[in-house]
C-alpha cells in the first residue's frame, strides 16, 4: 500500500488488519469441499442443512443467518476402457442461502477432485497416469490438512477437500520397492467461496468469508472504502510447470516403511501483495482505493517417512523441509512474504478387534510464516495475510468406530491449539437403512478465548461463531 500521509497510513493499517488475512483465505484459495463428510465414496445425491449456534455479523450479508440447507451430490466412479483404466470423482453442492429472511436464492459449487486415465495396475510393474490424482505424497500435509504438498477445495474451512495434482505420473512397484515421479505443465491453484467484487464491495456466497468494511472511520467521519481485485489472466496463472518425486520401500501391508520426497513447484497458495490511496471526487468526496493483487510462489520441498503397520496398531513419523523462492517485487507494496519451514508430525494408533480405532497426533513447524514487507509493515511476524501454516504447534485425537457390522458408525476428532489455548471438537454419526440409504449426524464445537492475532495462527479464534450441528439423508446409488 501506498502511503499518502498519516490518516492513509493509519486507515491502511487498521482496514488491512481486519480484512487481508480473510480475502487471503479465498482469494489466495484456489479443493469443493463436501461441507461434511456424511456422503460415502461412492456416486450419490443428498439432502442436509446446518445449522449455526450463533449469527455473525462478521460474515459476508448472505451467511449472516443460522440454518443453511443444502443438495450435495457425488459422482465417484473407475472402469476401464479398451487397455486403460479411469477414474473420476466429482463433488456438486447447491446451497440455499436467505432461508431464515425469506429470501432463497441457490447457489451451485462444484469441484473435481480427481479425473484420470491410467495404465491397468498389476499387469506390470510400470505404470503411467494423466489427469488430476491423488497421491500420497506427505503424511503429515494429509492429516493436518495444510495444502503444502496438495491442494485444497476450501469452502469448509474446517473440513478441506483434498485434490490431486494436474499432470501426468510414472510409478513403479514391486514387491519391496516403490517410485513415482509427477510433472506437469501447468498449475492449478487452490480454490475457496468465490468472491463477488462489484462497484467496489467484496462479498462472498460463505459463511468463513469475512469481508472487508465497507467503510472506516476517518477524518472525524465515515470514509468509504472501494475494493478492487486484481487477478492475473487464466492462461498466465496456469504457465506454471512443476514437478515432484518420491521413493518408497517397505511392502504395502504390515512391518516397516520409509520414504523420500521432493518437489520444485509452485505454491498452492496464491500469495497477495496490495495498496491503498485515498482520493477526492466531486460524487463521492473523500474515499479510500484499495486494491489487492494476487500472483503465484515458488517452493522446493524435501520431505521424508518412516512408520511400522502391526495388526492391532501402527504409527509413523513425517517431516518436510520448505525453501519458498524469492522474487523482486514493487516496494511501493505492502506484501505477503513467505520464509522457509521446517515441520514435523508424527501419529500412534490402535486398533481393537470389535472396528474401532483411536489415533493420537502431534504436529508443529518452525518458520513458514513471516511478517509483511512494504510500507505498511507492522514489523515481527506481524501479517495483514492468513498464514500459510494455520498453527505452530497443535495436538489431536480421532476416534473411529463401527458398530453391527458398519450398519452404525461414528468418527469424533478433538483438536488443541496449546500456543492459543483454543480447541476443536467435531463429531458425526452415521446409519445405514440398507445398501442404499444413508442418515447421518455431526456437530463441530469451537472453544477459543478473545485474544490478538497479529501473526495470524489463531484460525479457531477468528471463526469461534461458527459452531454448528448438522444432518442429512443420503441415497447411494
Amino acid at each position: 500500500m501506498k502511503r499518502t500521509g498519516e490518516h492513509s497510513y493509519w486507515w491502511s493499517r487498521c482496514a488491512a488488519r481486519i480484512s487481508f488475512g480473510i480475502l487471503g483465505l479465498c482469494v489466495c484459495s484456489s479443493s469443493l469441499a463436501r461441507s461434511y463428510s456424511l456422503l460415502p465414496e461412492e456416486s450419490s445425491v443428498g439432502i442436509d442443512a446446518a445449522g449455526y449456534f450463533h449469527s455473525s455479523s462478521q460474515a459476508s450479508e448472505s451467511f449472516r443467518a443460522q440454518v443453511f440447507p443444502q443438495v450435495v451430490g457425488v459422482f465417484d466412479e473407475q472402469g476401464k476402457w479398451r487397455f486403460l483404466e479411469w477414474g473420476a470423482r466429482a463433488d456438486l453442492m447447491m446451497l440455499m442461502t436467505g432461508v431464515t429472511e425469506g429470501r432463497v436464492r441457490p447457489v451451485p459449487l462444484i469441484d473435481v477432485p480427481e479425473i484420470f486415465l491410467t495404465t491397468p495396475r498389476g499387469v506390470s510393474a510400470v505404470q503411467f497416469k494423466v489427469g488430476r490424482k491423488l497421491e500420497h505424497w506427505s503424511r503429515l500435509d494429509e492429516a493436518w490438512d495444510l495444502g503444502i504438498w496438495q491442494p485444497r477445495y476450501r469452502w469448509d474451512y474446517l473440513h478441506p477437500e483434498k485434490e490431486g495434482l494436474l499432470g501426468a505420473s510414472f510409478g513403479f512397484e514391486s514387491t519391496q520397492f516403490q517410485a513415482l515421479l509427477w510433472a506437469s505443465p501447468f498449475f492449478v491453484p487452490e480454490r475457496g467461496a468465490p468472491i463477488n467484487n462489484q462497484e467496489g464491495r467484496m462479498d462472498s456466497d460463505s459463511r468463513w468469508f469475512v469481508p472487508p468494511p465497507h467503510s472506516i472511520p476517518l477524518f472525524g467521519q465515515s470514509t468509504s472504502v472501494n475494493y478492487h481485485l486484481n487477478l492475473p489472466p487464466l492462461g498466465e496463472l496456469m504457465s506454471h510447470s512443476g514437478w515432484s518425486a518420491q521413493l518408497r520401500w517397505g511392502k504395502r501391508g504390515l512391518g516397516p516403511w520409509m520414504t523420500l520426497s521432493g518437489a520444485d513447484k509452485p505454491l498452492n497458495q496464491l500469495l497477495l501483495s496490495s495498496d491503498a490511496y485515498l482520493k477526492i471526487s466531486e460524487t463521492q468526496g473523500v474515499f479510500a482505493d484499495a486494491s489487492i493483487y494476487p500472483r503465484v510462489g515458488w517452493h522446493r520441498l524435501a520431505g521424508g517417512e518412516a512408520g511400522w503397520v502391526a495388526r492391532q496398531w501402527d504409527a509413523w513419523i513425517s517431516a518436510h523441509r520448505e525453501w519458498p523462492r524469492q522474487e523482486a517485487l514493487r516496494l511501493d507494496w505492502t506484501v505477503q512474504q513467505v520464509v522457509p519451514a521446517t515441520a514435523i508430525a508424527s501419529q500412534v494408533a490402535w486398533n481393537s478387534a470389535g472396528g474401532s480405532r483411536i489415533e493420537l497426533d502431534y504436529f508443529q513447524v518452525s518458520g513458514g510464516n513471516a511478517g509483511d514487507l512494504g510500507p505498511l509493515a507492522g514489523g515481527g511476524d506481524e501479517s495483514m495475510y492468513e498464514a500459510r501454516y494455520p498453527y505452530r504447534s497443535a495436538w489431536s485425537i480421532t476416534e473411529k468406530n463401527s458398530i453391527d457390522g458398519e450398519r452404525f458408525s461414528n468418527w469424533s476428532r478433538l483438536f488443541f491449539d496449546p500456543k492459543h489455548r483454543v480447541s476443536v471438537l467435531s463429531t458425526e454419526i452415521k446409519y445405514h437403512a440398507g445398501k442404499r440409504w444413508q442418515w447421518g449426524a455431526g456437530a463441530d464445537w469451537m472453544w477459543a478465548p478473545e485474544q490478538p492475532d497479529a501473526d495470524g495462527t489463531n484460525w479457531v479464534g477468528r471463526y469461534r461463531a461458527n459452531d454448528r450441528v448438522h444432518a442429512g439423508v443420503t441415497y447411494v446409488f
